[in-house]
């Protein structure tokens, strides 16, 4: 079983008994605005609330608002309700979800969680060349959607690219801790 993760992005180390894979949309790249979708496998037994991520969101917070989209029980197929609190040591936003019934010994809850946020310059920015670049820490599996006036130009690990809806995904599955920089440049008109 994963026991911790590390992502740079937001910089959110999970609990034992949780492991997360993450979708990064990018809405507006002017505002470094994106759509984070969390799948997560929560397996602590006689649990009653749920708490995402240790240590909250990093976000951009000048730059708008932190928004949770939702929060759903896939296992159950139900929306769930959540309260945003503000972690006291680092001072970023943390989910409480409450369970309804606490998970049984053995069994785990899956749930997927999306939220919107700004995301500091320094994960996602324009180089010198004009290149719009994205910086992930991670070491789960991690699929990123750019704009569909983008295209990738360089990656520095291995990813699988594929359309959907006009918009290119690009998959990268490694399950091992690395960086992941991503650039695209604006298709010419």
């Amino acid at each position: 079983m994963r026991r911790s993760w590390m992502l740079g992005i937001i910089m959110a180390v999970f609990t034992s008994g949780a492991w997360a894979d993450l979708r990064m949309e990018i809405l507006d790249l002017s505002k470094r605005a994106v759509r984070l979708t969390y799948e997560l496998a929560d397996s602590q037994a006689g649990g009653k609330n749920f708490y995402f991520p240790q240590g909250g969101f990093i976000h951009d917070a000048t730059a708008g608002e932190f928004k949770v989209e939702s929060v759903w029980d896939v296992s159950n197929n139900m929306q769930l309700d959540c309260e945003i609190f503000t972690d006291k040591e680092t001072n970023l936003p943390v989910l409480q979800i409450p369970y309804k019934i606490p998970i049984p010994q053995g069994a785990k809850k899956n749930l997927r969680i999306t939220v919107k946020v700004n995301l500091p310059q320094k994960y996602l920015s324009v180089d010198a060349a004009g290149r719009n670049v994205i910086i992930c820490e991670t070491s789960h599996a991690f699929e990123f959607v750019i704009p569909k006036d983008q295209y990738i130009v360089a990656s520095n690990q291995p990813i699988t690219l594929k359309e959907e809806d006009g918009r290119v995904i690009a998959n990268q599955e490694k399950e091992e801790f690395r960086a992941i920089v991503i650039q695209t440049r604006a298709m010419k008109k």
